[in-house]
């Protein structure tokens, strides 16, 4: 998590955040790692209605994206900082759909913090978030970063971009490089 961080602050770095939200509780660890790196506070929005004693609490409805059941994401509005920087950033474990990033930004906007930059160690690039947060919610494409990039991934094949280490796939060593060298897994591989 440690290099991802490194990687992910670098590419947050020119936008200057001011702070980073994420959402509890896959987006933690993530986040933490980020904004120790940056030197950055982090604001966690609760899966769940808000508890009695959030002041001035907030909530949008979305869907789970492991259990694809409706959830209700919470904050409260006293835990804001508007004495940083008026940028913030927006970080979780990954992009597939892009429900849960578009809830927070709405969650946010709510109380007026637009979010513009975001950053999640991978994107599943075939899942159309991606897609949702360029053409639907206007967030220009260099505002999304990711450390890798999932192009494709069925059970016969997989393609890769931004990883340059090696990596241990399927108890084979594969050897992935960055800019868009393709791994497939196919029999012979």
């Amino acid at each position: 998590m440690n290099i991802l961080a490194h990687e992910l602050a670098n590419k947050l770095k020119p936008g200057k955040p001011g702070s980073l939200v994420t959402v509890a509780t896959s987006g933690v660890y993530p986040s933490q790692f980020i904004a120790q790196r940056m030197n950055l506070d982090f604001l966690v929005v609760k899966k769940g209605p808000p508890p009695i004693t959030f002041g001035n609490p907030r909530t949008v409805h979305s869907r789970s994206y492991t259990s694809d059941k409706p959830v209700v994401l919470s904050l409260s509005e006293e835990c804001i900082d508007r004495s940083v920087s008026p940028n913030w950033a927006f970080v979780d474990d990954f992009l597939d759909g892009g429900k849960t990033t578009v809830a927070a930004m709405q969650l946010m906007e709510e109380v007026g913090i637009n979010l513009d930059m975001f950053a999640y160690p991978y994107i599943k690039c075939f899942a159309g978030g991606l897609d949702r947060l360029v053409g639907e919610r206007r967030i220009p494409r260099g505002n999304i970063h990711s450390v890798l990039n999932l192009l494709e991934l069925t059970p016969e094949h997989m393609t890769v971009e931004g990883v340059d280490k090696r990596l241990r796939f399927a108890d084979r060593p594969t050897m992935l490089y960055r800019g868009g060298t393709v791994w497939q897994n196919r029999p012979g591989n």
